[in-house]
Parts: C-alpha cells; structure tokens; sequence
C-alpha cells in the first residue's frame, strides 16, 4: 500500500481566505460621517457661545468705562448712554439714572436761561446759565449766553459808575460803559474822583506828577471827604485831568489836564464847558443870607475852562456877594448880593453873570428878602 505521493498539495487544495476587518457597509459609513460632523458643529457651537459671551461681557465692561470716562468729564448724554449699554453690569444702573437725572436738570437749567434772556430778565438769566455750567461746563452755546448775560447785568448794574480796580492792568480808576470798562488815563492805584459837585458830564480825577512820591506800601488811599478850607494837602504833588462822559460812553478817553493844583482846593464843580475849584467857606457871616443849589455853601471860587490854562477867582458883584449857583453847562454863575440901598432901605439882588463873575446883569432885585435862587437847567 503506498501513502499518498504529495500531502502539502492535499492541504493546499482545501485551505480558504477570510477577511478579519471587512470594508462597512454605505449606510454604517454614511452615520459615521454624519456623528463626525455634528460633532465638529457642537464644539463649533460651543466655541461660539463662549466667544459670544466672551465679546458681550468685552462690550458691556467698554461701555461702562466709557460711561466713567464721560461722567469725568460732566458729559451725561454720553454717560448716560454708556450705562445704559452697560445695564447689569456693576453699578451701571446708579450711575446711568443719575446721568439722567443730570440731563433734565441741565436741559431745564438751559432752558430757562435762553428765555430769561429773550425775554429781558439778564440776572436770572445768568444765574440759569451758571447752574448750567456747573452741571455741564461747555454744553452747547452756555459760555455765549453766560457772557451776554454778564455784559446785561454790568450795564444795568454798573453802567455810569467808577471803581478803583486793583487788580486790574494797570490799576486804577475805570469807568463802566454800557458795555465795557473804560480806564481812566494815567490814574493810579491812589488816584480819587475830585468831583464833589460835578454834573453828569464831566469827571475829574487826580494822577501822579512827576517826581510825586507813593505812600508806603501798606498805606492805603484817603477817602473823598466832605468839603473843608484849606484845600487837600494829601494830594499835594499831584494833578487833576478831566474827562467828559460821554467820551466814556463810547469807549474813548480823551483826558484832558486842569491847572488847578489839588492841594490848594476843597472841592470842585464841573460844567460841559468849564469847571470851578472851590475853597469853604471864605464869605463872612455878614453876607447875604440867600440859599441857591444845595449843594453850594458859599466859598471863593475859581475858574477854568477846559482846554485852557487859564484860571481866574469868580469876581463876587455888588456888597458881601456870593456864589448860590453855577450852570450846568458851565457858561454862567448866578451871583446874589446886597445892592445900592433905595430910600434908605436894604436892597438885595441876584445877577447873572459869567463863569468867572465878568459881565453881571440884574435879574432880580427886591428890598425884602431872597429865600432862594437857582439856575434853571
């Protein structure tokens, strides 16, 4: 019996193949594909979210301080809209309804303030605009309103006064027009207004003259005081300028000097044309007794007219005569005296005459008594 000649070949001819892994099935890859990709676009979602979030929280923390920034710096429109961009966040909420509250009382402020000053109330008007600026400086045209405002209430408030000004470049005497001040030329921080009956027309004012020597520094001006005799030694080495109103009125000051020295006067009265230095009294008691302006108690005057260097002493007319009024316009005085006796009884008169006492004329003459006697304006 013989055994097979080849047993390799026998095995050979009955072994198979079989696949461990094999390729999945359309549908089982398909599935596979869609859990990757919903996957991808939940991790893509959640990246989102976080960035979304992440921006948000970026955005809200901007505005709010932004919102701080703004409030700094008093702009509440801008405040309050941050903080209501920032709502929630910390104290966003506070600070965006005190904004508010800011607002409406600026705008009311402003309000009030702009009809004040169409409507011819410039202090309150003022006082509106400077609520305003304390609440918002700068907001809108305030600044404008605030500086028309204060012109109005200078104009009506101060409009025809001096004042010293210290403090101002240069210190000294300055005049308020209607819109402005006017410095007196070559005043000082010493100077006064010598005018102790001058009219509205005229100012006059003293100056330092050459080689005048200031008070120490902790002296402090004299005061203008009630006429007296024996002139203002205190202003002894000064001089005396003049100035017409209404020069001032328009911005311009004109200045012009006087002779008179002011040491050797008590006071003075000014007219448009001229003005007198006074002396009190002079006259006796034995003069006539007849009242004239008020404000004139008899005296030795002198005159000067401006733009003259020329002065001379009122001439006084008739027996123990007096000065009872001076012009306004600075052209005449009136004169009152006892005259030439009438049959034994006393006469009294008033003259007219010029601004120095020449050319006298009678106007009035009586053997009673002059109660008074005044120029017309």
């Amino acid at each position: 019996m013989t055994a097979p000649a080849d047993n390799d070949n026998h095995i050979d001819g009955i072994s198979t193949m079989q696949e461990l892994d094999p390729e999945p099935a359309p549908r089982q890859r398909l599935l596979y594909v869609r859990e990757l990709i919903l996957g991808l676009l939940i991790l893509a979602g959640v990246l989102g979210w976080a960035g979304y979030i992440w921006g948000q929280d970026a955005t809200i923390s901007s505005n709010y301080a932004q919102g701080q920034q703004a409030d700094v710096h008093h702009d509440w429109d801008s405040a309050l809209t941050y903080y209501s961009a920032a709502h929630g966040y910390k104290a966003a909420d506070v600070r965006a309804s005190n904004a508010a509250r800011q607002v409406l009382a600026r705008n009311e402020q402003y309000e009030q303030a702009r009809v004040f000053q169409q409507t011819g109330y410039p202090a309150k008007a003022l006082q509106a605009a400077r609520a305003v600026q304390s609440i918002q400086p700068g907001y809108a045209e305030i600044d404008t309103v605030v500086a028309q405002a204060e012109q109005q209430v200078y104009s009506e408030a101060l409009s025809g006064t001096i004042v010293m000004r210290t403090t101002a470049d240069p210190p000294g005497l300055y005049y308020r027009n209607a819109t402005s001040w006017v410095y007196l030329p070559d005043s000082d921080k010493w100077s006064v207004l010598v005018r102790y009956l001058c009219s509205d027309d005229h100012i006059v004012y003293d100056i330092p003259a050459p080689g005048w020597t200031p008070p120490p520094a902790n002296a402090t001006p004299t005061p203008i005081p009630a006429p007296v005799s024996n002139g203002r030694p205190e202003l002894k080495g000064r001089r005396l300028m003049q100035v017409a109103v209404s020069d001032l009125d328009k911005g311009q000051a004109p200045a012009a000097p006087l002779s008179f020295d002011p040491a050797d006067y008590s006071y003075y009265v000014c007219g448009e044309v001229g003005a007198w230095a006074v002396n009190f009294p002079t006259v006796s008691s034995a003069s006539i007794n007849v009242s004239g302006n008020p404000r004139l108690s008899g005296g030795s005057y002198v005159y000067e007219a401006y733009g003259s260097s020329i002065t001379s002493t009122v001439t006084l007319t008739g027996t123990q005569g007096r000065v009872v009024d001076l012009g306004q316009q600075g052209r005449h005085a009136l004169l009152a005296a006892y005259g030439e006796p009438v049959n034994g009884a006393v006469v009294e008169q008033i003259y007219l005459a010029g601004p120095d006492g020449s050319n006298p004329r009678t106007v009035y003459s009586t053997t009673g008594h002059i109660i008074s006697a005044q120029l017309s304006p």
